[in-house]
C-alpha cells in the first residue's frame, strides 16, 4: 500500500511538471514578444471620470505564461491599477477598463509585463497618457 501511494504521488508530480513545460526548447528572445494596442491611449489626455479602455493583443512565438497590467503615476511610481492573468498560450487579447479618479493633473503610464519561459523571463511595454481633474 505504501509503494502504491509513492507511485501515485510521483506520477502526479510528473504530470503536473510536464503540463507547465514550454511548448518548445528554443532560446528565449524577448524581442519577439509583441504588444499591439487596439485603442489609442499613448499621449492622450483624459479627465476625471473618464473610462480608459486598455485593449491590446499580446503574442510570443512560443508560450506566454502570464500578463500583468499596471497603471502607475510616472512621477511617483504609485500603482493606481493592477491586474494579472496566468496564461498558457501563444497569444492573448487583454481587455481591461479603468475609471480615472485622479483629482490632480498627472502623467500616468501603462505598463504591460509579459512572462515567458515558465515565468523566468519578462518583456515590458510602456506607454504614457495624461490625466486632468
Amino acid at each position: 500500500m505504501n509503494n502504491y501511494i509513492k507511485i501515485t504521488i510521483t506520477l502526479a508530480a510528473i504530470i503536473a511538471f510536464a503540463a507547465c513545460q514550454k511548448k518548445d526548447l528554443s532560446p528565449v528572445d524577448l524581442n519577439k514578444v509583441t504588444v499591439q494596442y487596439n485603442t489609442a491611449i499613448n499621449g492622450k489626455t483624459f479627465h476625471k471620470g473618464d473610462t480608459i479602455t486598455v485593449d491590446a493583443d499580446i503574442a510570443y512565438t512560443s508560450e506566454l505564461n502570464g500578463v500583468m497590467l499596471q497603471i502607475a503615476d510616472s512621477a511617483t511610481d504609485e500603482i493606481l491599477y493592477l491586474d494579472d492573468q496566468d496564461l498558457h498560450t501563444d497569444h492573448f487579447n487583454l481587455q481591461r477598463k479603468w475609471i480615472d479618479t485622479c483629482s490632480t493633473a498627472a502623467t500616468l503610464k501603462i505598463i504591460i509585463k509579459v512572462a515567458v519561459a515558465n515565468g523566468t523571463e519578462f518583456a515590458e511595454n510602456k506607454i504614457q497618457f495624461n490625466v486632468q481633474p
